[in-house]
């Protein structure tokens, strides 16, 4: 008797089975029979071989039968993938039966199997949607305060199932970045859920390392450098929201600076400072710089404003300091630097005249009481305290001197007042010009009949129409201060 009939009877078993467990043909299951047909006889020619035993020949057709019976099943899995209703609406799609079919179906094929053996529920809807897609949609839908318990679990299980995928594809950090598209996405980054998403993968990828490392490197790659990085650092530190990841990889982009004993200039390298002063303010670069200057070189704090000034020039940077000074996200570090520079404005015994010139003080800047006139009234103030005995002075004589005299800064305040302008716009031009006629009637104790040339260098019958008013309202108010002239009096408006 044949020591081998049992072996192919197993084999022919499993050939019922894969023919009604999946959608093989009889042409198919034929062309398979007939090849195990000749394999059958083959091994019944070497069964004269002592050594082949039966128990060998049956572990090799069971392994087999596994092989056909998993391919028959992986024939059903794409035919439910190609049958599922994936449309436009992401949602809908995953709460559809023949989805919730497929779930079922992936479950059970995936009970004992390892890994790499394993088919996915995800895969179907990251070629409908893209990766990026997907994974931004199931983090809004983790957010969801009611959502069904059914529901719940589907997202929990398919935001798993996208970490997996990618580790069974062999995908590096970098790759899952670049899936998720994180470099299009810029500071939305910090708000989409993305960026949560690629620190789940790096923690399964990246179970020896730290995550924070792990992260901030791939975000330095991703970005395309730390310059580009400590942007949008910048962007989502001012908003409450992102403001604490944000600051979690400053932080850890700080560490690494110093962990690799980066020096100063590289650092300065690194950041790409760019020719525009006010980019370079509001960027976030030069506070990332200069948070690296002060915790690891606190001696050299003032070498961060003699680059800026060697680079920009002392004006331009006495201007963007004064305008930095207005946000938020500026504000300190514009401060520091400012108070630098008004130390150095004291030792090189700068006139509040040269700091005028140098802010570059614009009649906008007085009216609408700019930074700008906020650092030159600090350096008054400074300057004032450092003349303890000497002649003091005040910001209304510098912005006079600063525009060329008494009768410029006339003319200047009286075209803001015929012009339309904002309430506080015209309040501060009223002071001034209460200001200008106080000092003229007291101090120069100016004659209305001498006002042209006093203040013009011209006679009243070669005065502009500009002139003639501003002598006009000046012999108004001198004629009422002296009690002159009918009863009449000349008042400011109410808000003075």
């Amino acid at each position: 008797m044949r020591r081998y009939p049992i072996a192919s009877a197993v084999v022919l078993i499993a050939y019922v089975m894969v023919a009604v467990t999946s959608n093989v043909t009889a042409h198919e299951l034929a062309i398979t029979a007939n090849h195990w047909e000749v394999a059958t006889k083959e091994t019944n020619g070497a069964a004269r071989d002592e050594r082949t035993t039966v128990g060998g020949l049956v572990q090799a057709g069971k392994s087999r039968v596994n092989d056909l019976i998993t391919s028959a099943k992986l024939q059903k899995y794409k035919f439910l993938v190609r049958n599922l209703p994936l449309g436009d609406d992401f949602l809908a799609s995953v709460k559809s039966s023949k989805f919730k079919k497929l779930n079922k179906f992936v479950a059970k094929f995936n009970r004992n199997k390892d890994l790499k053996s394993q088919i996915s529920l995800v895969t179907p809807l990251t070629a409908k949607y893209g990766d990026d897609v997907v994974a931004k949609t199931l983090i809004e839908l983790e957010k969801r305060e009611f959502m069904t318990p059914e529901l719940a679990k589907l997202v929990k299980q398919l935001r798993g199932e996208q970490l997996t995928d990618w580790l069974r594809n062999g995908n590096s950090i970098d790759d899952v970045f670049s899936l998720l598209k994180l470099s299009d996405d810029g500071y939305e980054a910090f708000r989409n859920g993305k960026l949560l998403v690629l620190e789940d993968f790096i923690t399964l990828h990246n179970r020896e390392k730290s995550v924070d490392e792990a992260l901030l490197k791939a975000m330095i790659t991703g970005f395309d450098g730390e310059s580009n990085l400590v942007s949008l650092l910048a962007k989502a530190e001012a908003n409450p929201l992102t403001k604490a990841k944000a600051t979690e990889l400053e932080t850890a982009l700080l560490t690494k600076w110093r962990n690799d004993n980066m020096p100063p200039l590289s650092v300065w390298s690194r950041l790409k400072f760019t020719d525009d002063l006010d980019e370079v303010l509001s960027s976030g670069k030069l506070n990332m710089f200069f948070k690296y200057m002060s915790e690891n070189y606190p001696n050299s704090e003032r070498s961060v404003l003699e680059r800026l000034t060697a680079k920009y020039g002392e004006g331009s940077v006495a201007q963007a300091l004064a305008t930095a000074k207005e946000s938020e996200i500026t504000r300190e570090v514009a401060t520091k630097l400012q108070n630098q520079q008004i130390e150095v404005w004291l030792l090189s015994q700068k006139s509040t005249g040269d700091v005028f010139k140098l802010l570059n003080v614009k009649s906008d800047d007085v009216f609408t009481q700019s930074t700008k006139l906020g650092t030159l009234s600090e350096y008054i103030s400074v300057l004032n305290i450092k003349r303890r005995h000497g002649e003091k002075t005040s910001l209304f004589a510098v912005v006079r001197e600063g525009f060329g005299g008494d009768g410029d800064l006339a003319r200047v305040v009286f075209r803001v007042l015929q012009e339309p302008n904002s309430f506080s716009v015209l309040n501060t031009a009223y002071a001034y010009r209460k200001m200008l006629f106080k000092r003229w009637m007291k101090e120069a104790k100016l004659d209305p009949n001498n006002a042209f040339e006093w203040l013009f260098n011209v006679k009243e019958t070669a005065a502009g129409p500009l002139e003639k008013r501003i002598v006009a309202r000046y012999t108004t108010y001198y004629n009422n201060k002296q009690g002159i002239g009918p009863l009449y009096t000349f008042k400011d408006p109410r808000r003075f």
